[in-house]
């Protein structure tokens, strides 16, 4: 075998190669995952003023705040792909999803305004759910 042989070896298997290296564009599952992951962050932000009343110690407001803080942040790492996140962002909006749904008809009851918040934060997360689940079944 002479350096000849190696370079027409070389020459052959570069555009395979080439295409091993290029990534491939995002999936519509990913996308669509990233989309309702923004969606669910910014709607936590957008809620955040009917979830604090003025009779609210700052204790309370110090717990909301930093619990903001973790959602935003994990919601942050899962957008970017950081390892873990992504499932431990979609079980913690389903975790969200089981603890909410459930107070959805008492809230009705008292305020109809605090009933469609609720409802909005519950259809976002459950999308991003669903949308987890689908990405991750395409995935593997």
């Amino acid at each position: 075998m002479n350096i000849e042989d190696t370079w027409d070896g070389h020459m052959r298997r570069a555009p395979v190669d080439a295409a091993k290296t290029q990534r491939e564009p995002a999936s519509l599952a990913l996308r669509a995952m990233q989309v309702f992951i923004a969606l669910v962050c910014v709607w936590s932000l957008i809620e955040t003023p009917w979830e604090v009343s003025p009779g609210d110690g700052t204790t309370r407001i110090a717990a909301l705040l930093l619990a903001k803080c973790l959602l935003l942040a994990a919601g942050a790492a899962a957008f970017f792909g950081v390892r873990y996140a992504r499932p431990v962002f979609a079980f913690l909006c389903g975790a969200s999803v089981l603890a909410v749904a459930s107070t959805l008809p008492f809230e009705y009851a008292i305020s109809h305004e605090l009933f469609t918040l609720s409802l909005i934060e519950c259809v976002c997360k459950v999308a991003l759910v669903a949308s987890y689940a689908i990405w991750y079944l395409k995935k593997h």
